[in-house]
């Protein structure tokens, strides 16, 4: 902000009523009130709406956070840590904590992460950070020229605000926009597909 992202308001889903508290001038908390009327601090953007990680997640059980052998929307998912081990790779979560422990201490979020999934015989796997041409590492089929474009539709990049609890969405009765790398936004009601799933909701609220 402001030579990418113009206008805060994008940042906040209009059927977020919580959001408009960040997005009014008079009293919005993305605001500077000691700069003058109306002028925001970027600084200040929270997660109001919206989710956005800085990794390529999938969703496919044994690539990243889903467990190999786990359904990913269950309907006896244990709730907060009851679903590590069963449902959520342990080490992937490990690895997400580090990564935002380097966060803090200033190294940012410019990497991949290296983790091994909890299971005999796995063996190291990288989640990459999402950046220009990341697509590629998606592609099975370099022969087929339509891969890339097809990759990146399947790379979701920013999505309403998934919760273990109905009145936390944005859109009732439960669902989600997710906007993908490709620029198209699909809507997915909850339970659905990734990141809309039972797995993911319950993962997010262990942070």
């Amino acid at each position: 902000y402001p030579e990418y992202l113009t206008d805060v308001k994008v940042l906040a889903c209009p059927s977020d009523n919580g959001a408009t508290q960040a997005t009014d001038p008079s009293k919005g908390f993305w605001y500077d009130p000691t700069a003058g009327a109306g002028v925001v601090d970027p600084c200040a953007f929270t997660a109001e709406s919206y989710m956005y990680v800085a990794w390529v997640l999938t969703g496919n059980p044994g690539e990243d956070y889903l467990v190999q052998t786990a359904n990913e929307n269950a309907t006896n998912v244990p709730q907060g840590m009851g679903a590590l081990g069963a449902y959520i790779q342990v080490s992937f979560v490990t690895a997400i904590t580090d990564a935002f422990s380097r966060s803090v201490s200033g190294e940012g979020f410019d990497y991949d992460i290296n983790f091994t999934p909890t299971y005999a015989g796995a063996s190291e796997r990288t989640v990459p950070r999402v950046r220009e041409g990341v697509e590629r590492f998606l592609i099975t089929d370099i022969n087929n020229p339509a891969a890339g474009a097809k990759a990146q539709s399947s790379v979701a990049l920013m999505w309403d605000l998934v919760s273990v609890k109905a009145e936390d969405f944005n859109h009732i009765p439960g669902g989600s926009e997710i906007l993908y790398m490709d620029g198209h936004v699909e809507f997915s009601k909850f339970p659905g597909h990734f990141p809309v799933t039972r797995v993911f909701a319950t993962m997010i609220s262990l942070f």
